[in-house]
């Protein structure tokens, strides 16, 4: 009986060592890891701190966290960014600036900017990533998202159907397809949308315009922490590389859109039927998703590109904006940074 009840002592002491450890082990966790990386937040501006540092690791580069506003109980998280550059990248960011220098002195190239980030981590180069460009058609990839969100609050709107019954804008601007749509014809959302993303055509694009909730596409910009530009017309409108950057992560991150939506847009973007700039030397089996436009006049061109090439494990996004005397100049010059990035992406 004696033995018994000695057992019994000895597994109830160790149940309770067993407990108090892991009590202890919790308290630690808690106190000095949890508390030293999580961020204060404005509970009355619904918005979350600029920046948090990261004390775990080696750096004193903090992270600054991007939660969507509007909302009583809940903050979805957008982004959580590094501001610093990753040392990694440095030597690619020489060597695009030395072509970009190459470029300049031979009077091909008036200015460029240029952001890449790895999405499949944390790390970012930027060249002159707050320099404002034009966007010109880039802002289709926005209007995209807009239609989508207009469909998450009524579902339908993608199968409502328009006629396009005069021509809107001249058909000798399309530089690049013959994928038009034709007057007289009846297309839903859907289609246009389609029309707008794989062939750049221009006339879906001014159609889809008059459908478009202004108020849904101005709210997009803000909760990105981005000026908004008019909807019927954007041709003052300027933006950087690194803030165009955000609607593609935005896509491929599922963090704006349900995560059906942005695979839908992001489908769209891989079927562009444009081959030229970023994606023309990479490997013809990889897959991207990208968004071009040439908003140039005749005294100065603008070729401007986003591309989310997925590479293996390591997808990353590059955004090149280029100002140049001869556009004929300026896809080259996205093809040789696009072949540096994926060089070093690579490897």
């Amino acid at each position: 009986m004696q033995k018994r009840k000695y057992e019994v002592d000895i597994l109830l002491a160790s149940t309770i060592t067993v407990a108090l450890f892991c009590t202890a082990l919790t308290f630690f966790i808690t106190h000095y890891y949890v508390d030293k990386v999580k961020g204060p937040y404005d509970d009355v501006l619904g918005k979350p701190s600029s920046s948090y540092t990261e004390n775990n690791m080696n750096t004193s580069c903090s992270y600054d966290i991007k939660t969507l506003g509007g909302f009583h109980y809940i903050k979805p998280l957008m982004f959580v960014d590094k501001p610093c550059e990753d040392d990694r990248l440095l030597s690619l960011k020489q060597t695009i600036n030395s072509i970009i220098d190459s470029y300049k002195s031979s009077g091909k190239l008036l200015s460029a900017g240029i952001y890449v980030r790895d999405l499949s981590g944390n790390s970012w180069i930027g060249i002159n990533e707050d320099e404002k460009f034009n966007p010109g058609t880039l802002l289709k990839v926005p209007k995209l998202i807009t239609f989508l969100k207009m469909n998450e609050c009524k579902p339908g709107v993608l199968d409502e159907k328009v006629l396009f019954d005069k021509q809107i804008v001249s058909v000798q601007s399309q530089r690049f397809s013959a994928q038009l749509i034709q007057v007289g014809h009846m297309y839903t959302i859907r289609q246009l949308l389609k029309q707008m993303i794989q062939y750049s055509d221009s006339n879906a694009t001014a159609l889809l315009n008059k459908h478009m909730d202004a108020v849904i596409f101005s709210r997009l910009f803000a909760d990105m922490g981005l000026q908004s530009p008019n909807v019927g017309n954007s041709a003052d409108y300027t933006i950087s590389v690194r803030d165009y950057s955000i609607f593609m992560r935005a896509l491929y991150n599922a963090a704006y859109l349900s995560i059906d939506d942005s695979e839908y847009a992001t489908e769209l973007l891989s079927a562009s039927d444009f081959k030229g700039g970023l994606i023309k030397d990479l490997p013809k089996t990889l897959q991207i998703a990208n968004k071009f436009v040439e908003p140039g006049d005749k005294s100065e061109s603008e070729l401007s590109e986003s591309a989310i090439v997925y590479l293996n494990n390591k997808t990353y996004q590059v955004t090149v904006m280029t100002k140049g005397a001869d556009y004929e100049k300026l896809p080259e010059l996205l093809t040789q940074i696009s072949k540096k990035v994926y060089t070093t992406m690579l490897n």
